[in-house]
């Protein structure tokens, strides 16, 4: 490994702790109805006072301090650890699969594809920020969603080298249709006179802040310091490897036990936090019960306000596909280089466009018909906008692989709760996280198996591969 790629693997590690222990500021506060930005520094939720920043280094205070508030003995929650060390193991990784290891050839450089590593790396953070909120209260903060929509616009709206064919960039046909259906879900949101988006019920779920002295709790700072020890225990193990295979970073054998590492401590994670049972669980299964007898109509309801987006996107589809003249002349749009380049802004965009309203049809397809069905909400309208903001980024073939990924995820974690005789109301959001996460990461086997699948399909009905 060169000096340079050191220096990056270092300095992402360093702002990724940074960064983990922001999140965990977001959490807490979004979870309970508080300001982010107000008090603009950290505090106990005991005592009031402000965290000295030699008590908020990530991991190490909180072993220092044995999980514990320096001033009155609080005890913390092991989310501050759990969060700031799954940060920077996220972070590395996305780092090994851009960069280091054989999995995503398409990106080359941090000077080259900046923009689109940083998006992805603001993907994960919300990932974390929504599933943490997700499995506390089961609800999902929309304006986290809409931010990193915003960010996957923006940033391949700068990104579009050349060296990156392999991206799943979308044909002329998809990018079309997924801007004239984007302009329709504006023009639902401007003249349709409700919020159908599932952000009126997300914010009817936010908890009221909580009192300024929480009730006490039991002392159980043991297992807390093991989460502790465990997550600064796979840091350190993953930059073992990371040493130990410093000749054969490329090499797919190794890449795949880093990335395995990774893996497979976010799903022992999830499965962790979820022995422990929340108060939210009781409410959200009756507020399912009690909504049962609306599910169908408001699916419908639904589906009327997409009406002008689906027709917009047909419309626009056929335009290009089936009009000569307007499908040249819109993919001379796609391929203008404002200063003579390798940069397309209206391709990048249009590549985000196209990954966000893909992947949020998926969800909110599977949402509609599956209430129809079952006649009972059966997929969650924040589950739908993480969709979404993970297709922005990463591509809507990245978020269907990983909701393919998450539901047996989320099967396995179940089957291991029952054996430890914990039943619980399933929490989907951080599985579809885990699921994306690792779609990110094997997408390019997943997709070479899923177009060999598609020949197969059109050889059985009749086609020849090509």
């Amino acid at each position: 490994m060169i000096p340079l790629q050191w220096f990056w693997l270092i300095a992402v590690a360093l702002f990724a702790a940074c960064i983990g222990s922001f999140l965990n500021v977001v959490i807490y506060r979004l979870a309970r109805g508080m300001s982010v930005s107000r008090p603009t520094r950290s505090f106990c939720p005991g005592c009031r006072q402000t965290i000295a920043w030699y008590d908020n280094l990530p991991i190490i205070s909180y072993l220092l301090l044995r999980g514990r508030c320096r001033r009155c003995g609080m005890a913390i929650s092991v989310q501050y650890p759990l969060v700031e060390g799954l940060t920077v193991l996220v972070f590395v990784l996305a780092y090994d699969t851009f960069f280091l290891g054989p999995a995503r050839l398409e990106f080359v450089s941090m000077q080259a594809d900046w923009a689109i590593f940083l998006a992805h790396l603001v993907l994960l953070a919300a990932l974390i920020i929504t599933s943490a909120i997700d499995i506390e209260g089961y609800w999902i903060d929309v304006t986290i969603t809409y931010t990193v929509i915003a960010v996957g616009v923006v940033a391949h709206g700068l990104w579009t080298p050349a060296s990156a064919e392999a991206f799943p960039w979308p044909w002329p046909a998809t990018a079309a249709a997924a801007t004239a259906a984007a302009l329709g879900l504006i023009l639902s949101a401007i003249f349709w006179p409700r919020e159908p988006l599932g952000a009126e019920d997300d914010a009817e779920q936010q908890p009221e802040p909580e009192p300024t002295r929480p009730p006490k709790r039991k002392d159980r700072s043991g297992p807390r310091i093991v989460f502790a020890w465990l997550m600064a225990l796979a840091i350190f193990a993953w930059f073992a490897l990371l040493l130990i295979d410093a000749d054969r970073l490329d090499d797919v054998t190794s890449f795949a036990v880093r990335a395995g590492l990774i893996l497979l401590t976010c799903f022992g994670v999830l499965v962790g936090v979820g022995m422990a049972p929340t108060e939210a669980e009781a409410d959200i299964v009756e507020a399912i019960h009690e909504e049962r007898d609306q599910a169908r109509r408001e699916a419908v309801i639904e589906l009327a306000w997409l009406l002008p987006a689906i027709v917009l996107g047909i419309l626009a589809g056929i335009l290009v596909t089936h009009v000569p003249r307007a499908g040249a002349g819109w993919e001379q749009t796609l391929a203008w280089p404002p200063f003579g380049g390798s940069w397309r802004p209206v391709l990048g965009v249009t590549t985000a466009l196209a990954g966000a309203i893909v992947a949020g049809a998926i969800g909110w397809g599977v949402r509609i018909v599956f209430t129809l069905a079952l006649g009972k909400e059966a997929f969650g309208m924040g589950d739908v906008h993480l969709m979404a903001a993970a297709g922005a980024v990463a591509g809507w073939g990245v978020v269907a692989a990983g909701f393919f990924l998450a539901c047996p995820l989320a099967v396995a974690a179940v089957i291991i709760w029952l054996l430890r005789k914990r039943s619980r109301a399933v929490w989907f959001g951080p599985w579809l996280s885990l699921g994306v996460l690792v779609a990110m990461v094997l997408y390019a086997p997943i997709a070479e198996r899923a177009a060999t699948m598609l020949e197969v399909l059109q050889w059985a009905f009749g086609g020849a591969p090509k």
